[in-house]
């Protein structure tokens, strides 16, 4: 079955040798998949939203826009779906599946230390998105193919700040960029492989 940590893993190693290989970008912070999870709000009692790293047994670490990273970046899966691969329906039975996964990578980045407007930034990690990852991962990962394909960006930094820090009752301040990339990961593997963990 498709696991879709590994692949984004894939797109951030790449992003790491073509885009975040310069002086500017020293100390970008690349993390992977994160999950909406509540957190108290200092010693107020308050309960936030806020994105988390989560290990396999639910710990989370959030993240929160600040000072000390050029550039700060992570994923969510916003919803999958399963297309049955109509190639393979011609007189025997169908054991090829697509999982098609919508994500985005959210980037929080600081103007005055990337020396970038916003979309100078999206217009970089567009243009050096994968479209792929290597045979070998495809191997690992018991893929027949993956594709990686960008849908599009919102700008909007203090929009997207909202929807990811909703109840902080922060403004973002006006050193603080924050923009969305909205792409999609398509898998085609056998069906065999839902039910094998480690396949």
């Amino acid at each position: 079955m498709p696991k879709l940590s590994p692949i984004i893993d894939a797109i951030n190693e790449h992003l790491k040798k073509t885009v975040f290989n310069t002086a500017r970008f020293s100390g970008t912070q690349l993390h992977g998949l994160s999950e909406m999870q509540n957190r108290e709000d200092g010693g107020d009692d308050k309960i936030i939203q806020v994105p988390c790293i989560v290990d396999n047994m639910g710990e989370g670490t959030p993240i929160f826009p600040d000072d000390t990273y050029p550039v700060i970046a992570y994923h969510r899966i916003a919803g999958t779906k399963i297309n049955i691969d109509l190639k393979q329906q011609t007189g025997r039975s169908n054991d090829r599946l697509t999982r098609v996964a919508y994500c985005s990578l959210i980037i929080v980045a600081l103007r005055d230390r990337i020396k970038l407007s916003i979309e100078d930034l999206d217009l970089i990690i567009l243009g050096n998105m994968p479209d792929t990852i290597d045979s070998a991962a495809l191997q690992k990962l018991a893929l027949k193919s993956c594709t990686i394909n960008v849908l599009g960006s919102d700008l909007s930094s203090q929009q997207v700040y909202q929807r990811e820090w909703p109840q902080t009752g922060k403004l973002l301040s006006p050193e603080k960029m924050v923009l969305e990339i909205k792409y999609q990961i398509g898998c085609n593997f056998d069906k065999k492989c839902i039910n094998q963990l480690c396949c």
